[in-house]
């Protein structure tokens, strides 16, 4: 992956961050990210980019009485950086940015909130990925184990007795956990989710 769509998606991770939603956990999601793509000495360098990306984005939106013209201009600057990259990546790398940008949003310790939502949302369908799989990876980072119920492309492994003989569920006995596994067709992914810990694993990544 080239110079300048690491930079555009440093961009992005800043811009779909809603104010006050910048904790350190939302930085390693970027750490993560860089260090599947670059050496340390890279993911250094990126970070501090996105490091001053986050800074001008919270410096854009901390006047209240201007933050409606703000979120849309940085509805408008996240469309089209979307654009401007989509022909330069494969799509598997966007199923990745998409897996990524979710956790990211995810990882805040408040709530996502709506505007993060619809930046996704956007991305997603600029990426042109499928609606019906980008609601499920949707459902699959965000839900933390709540309510999305297994189906065609999400097995759900559970030590439970009760989850024995559902559909849906492989029963084994004395796992002390539960794993989620999503079938990301599309992009030959498997996501893999313990709810005992909060990291996901793509593919074994």
């Amino acid at each position: 992956m080239n110079e300048e769509i690491l930079k555009a998606l440093m961009q992005l991770f800043a811009l779909v961050s809603s104010p006050n939603q910048n904790e350190d956990h939302r930085r390693e999601v970027v750490r993560n990210y860089l260090s599947q793509q670059l050496n340390s000495q890279r993911v250094d360098e990126y970070l501090s980019m996105y490091d001053l990306f986050v800074h001008e984005q919270e410096l854009r939106l901390s006047e209240p009485s201007k933050l409606r013209k703000r979120y849309s201009a940085s509805s408008v600057k996240v469309l089209r950086i979307a654009t401007s990259i989509n022909e330069e990546l494969t799509h598997y790398q966007k199923l990745i940015v998409i897996i990524q940008l979710l956790e990211f949003i995810s990882s805040g310790q408040k709530a996502i909130s709506v505007m993060e939502t619809e930046f996704a949302n956007t991305i997603s369908e600029t990426f042109n990925i499928n609606s019906s799989e980008y609601f499920e990876i949707y459902a699959f980072i965000t839900d933390n184990f709540r309510n999305q119920a297994p189906g065609n492309n999400l097995l759900v492994i559970s030590g439970e007795k009760r989850h024995k003989d559902k559909s849906g569920y492989l029963y084994q006995e004395h796992l002390q956990n539960e794993l989620r596994i999503l079938n990301v067709h599309s992009g030959n992914l498997l996501l893999i989710k313990s709810k005992q810990s909060s990291n996901l694993t793509v593919n074994g990544q």
